[in-house]
């Protein structure tokens, strides 16, 4: 994992947050079942708390593993022809949103 738990400016729980797949509530699941706080200072972190969270980290299918196994999913929804491997192909809404007057941010956000 990418973490950097020498830098003291920096929260444990910001550097959880910036990781692909990881989201707040995530994070914050991870505090809890460590044992921190919240507002702690990632320089202070013990070595069997960094083992523990590395280790949890390693299980989850996270980072570039993600993007690979999103993109798995959408393409083989594309493959068989699934309306939703379709529109998410063409960068549409997939779940019945209306495109004219919405998904603007869908549309901006092609791959």
């Amino acid at each position: 994992m990418e973490l950097n738990f020498k830098s003291g400016k920096n929260k444990l729980l910001k550097h959880l947050v910036s990781l692909y797949g990881i989201g707040v509530s995530r994070a914050i699941r991870f505090h809890k079942w460590i044992g921190l706080n919240l507002r702690l200072s990632s320089k202070y972190v013990l070595r069997k708390q960094r083992e523990k969270l590395v280790f949890r980290l390693n299980r989850l299918v996270i980072l570039q593993n993600l993007k690979k196994y999103l993109y798995k999913i959408h393409d083989f929804a594309y493959k068989i022809r699934l309306r939703k491997g379709i529109r998410n192909k063409l960068g549409l809404p997939s779940r019945g949103q209306n495109t004219r007057t919405n998904a603007k941010t869908k549309k901006k956000f092609r791959y």
